[in-house]
């Protein structure tokens, strides 16, 4: 063959080469088909009529579909189908409500503070092996009361008397914790003891009128999240170390009960007027009066309210935006405001001040105008022969006052803050029937803050 392509003409031997590889390659072609399994699909003709039965029938063509091949064809061993995909997750929304069961740690602790830091957490928690623990250390109980990984803010001078500076934030709301110290629990009773032995001469009763803050409507997986401790743990204490002359009002168990419903602001460390009127229905049930109805009042919508928290939130844009909502009481009033560095006293004629056109960020100060050393709220519809009362409070005292006005003549409002002088002495020189201290329980669990109310109570 080599030596007839030799002898050829040159264009008529590469012909012939050209010829011979592509039947080479056809070849090769037909013997891959050949060589190829039909996995996926073989086609067949029936037998032959004789052997059918059934003379009609002709050829037919079927579709067989082979499976394809499991763990068990290739390997020998027996497995299990595969599971089916997961669905798609669907995006969270943009505002969520408060969790009511656990969720995922690692999730929550970025709500609670986007710079947790594990290792500083495990060292706290090592000294509180439970939210109920007791904290005798007061650096220990500062650090419980300012949260994870920050300075505290909290000021030797009681006019700048700073007591709330963490920012936890759960879903759409943000809390402060509430920390246990058995050191401040008991300098507080022990110091509302001695000012209610010294009233009960003066046939002047005391009332201790603690108020729980909003950590305390969440559930324990939370509270135990963020170091707190049920607000009636702290309620319980109190009372089992004050004299039997003090009077303890215990206003959680019927804001508990009414937990679903609007009592704490989403973006500021206040309760609302709602909540402070459940304080005061269980201030009247020990106080011997009956509480006026809800419906009494002149709902005051004053629109939207961004507090306290708004600006050091975690995430803001989360945050609900908070409603000021009033109470104001019917009938005719004089309230008389000392400001704070004021000469002459400022008068209104109702405990509500109506701040709907006064911005966004300070609508609180629509209760009693905010925090004042001297606020005197006379209810001119009673008689003179009505009781009257001193209040000792801080800023969660503000709404509870305005519902007082309904069975006291005088509502004498002393910010222990600003007001300089000891109650005995004021009591002394105004006729009043009642002493009530209703300050935030969290500030209740300071020792400055009880350093300085002591002050005003000797």
């Amino acid at each position: 063959m080599r030596n007839l392509i030799k002898s050829m003409p040159f264009e008529i031997g590469l012909c012939v080469l050209c010829m011979i590889f592509c039947l080479g390659i056809l070849i090769s072609s037909t013997r891959v088909q050949e060589n190829t399994p039909q996995d996926t699909i073989s086609v067949g003709t029936t037998e032959d009529a004789a052997e059918q039965s059934t003379e009609s029938e002709t050829k037919a063509e079927t579709v067989e579909v082979t499976p394809e091949p499991t763990q068990e064809d290739t390997d020998g061993t027996e497995s299990e189908a595969m599971p089916e995909p997961e669905p798609t997750p669907t995006p969270e929304p943009t505002r969520q409500p408060i969790p009511t069961d656990p969720v995922d740690q690692n999730a929550l602790e970025s709500l609670i503070n986007p710079s947790f830091d594990a290792e500083a957490d495990e060292k706290r928690s090592s000294k509180r092996t439970q939210q109920s623990k007791i904290l005798n250390d007061h650096e220990l109980l500062k650090e419980v009361l300012v949260g994870k990984d920050t300075d505290p803010i909290i000021s030797d001078d009681p006019e700048d008397l700073n007591l709330f500076v963490a920012t936890n934030q759960v879903g759409d709301t943000c809390y402060s914790p509430l920390g246990f110290s058995e050191a401040a629990t008991k300098t507080y009773a022990d110091m509302i003891s001695v000012a209610a032995d010294k009233l009960a001469e003066m046939d002047i009763r005391l009332f201790s009128v603690p108020c729980p803050t909003s950590v305390g409507m969440l559930n324990p997986y939370y509270l135990e999240q963020m170091h707190s401790t049920n607000p009636d743990i702290i309620l319980k204490e109190i009372a089992s170390k004050t004299n039997d002359t003090v009077i303890n009002v215990n206003s959680y168990k019927n804001l508990h009960a009414h937990q679903d419903e609007y009592l704490y602001y989403h973006t500021d460390h206040h309760w609302t007027g709602l909540a402070a009127y459940y304080a005061y229905q269980s201030f009247c049930a020990c106080a011997g009066f009956k509480p006026t109805s809800l419906s009494s009042y002149e709902v005051l919508d004053e629109g939207e309210f961004y507090g306290t928290y708004y600006a050091n939130a975690a995430r803001n844009d989360l945050l609900t935006v908070d409603e000021m909502i009033a109470y104001r009481p019917k009938g005719n009033y004089r309230m008389s405001v000392q400001l704070s560095g004021g000469s002459q006293p400022q008068i209104y004629d109702n405990p509500i001040v109506d701040y709907s056109d006064r911005g966004q960020y300070g609508k609180y100060n629509t209760f009693i105008l905010g925090d004042n050393g001297f606020v005197d709220i006379e209810n001119l519809d009673l008689p003179d022969t009505a009781p009257s009362c001193a209040v000792i409070k801080d800023s969660y005292g503000n709404p509870f006052c305005v519902y007082l006005s309904q069975h006291y003549k005088h509502v004498y409002v002393l910010d222990y803050r600003h007001y300089k002088s000891p109650v005995a002495i004021f009591a002394e020189s105004v006729p009043i029937d009642d002493v009530i201290i209703c300050q935030s329980m969290g500030v209740s669990q300071t020792l400055q803050a009880q350093q300085v109310l002591r002050e005003r109570l000797k």
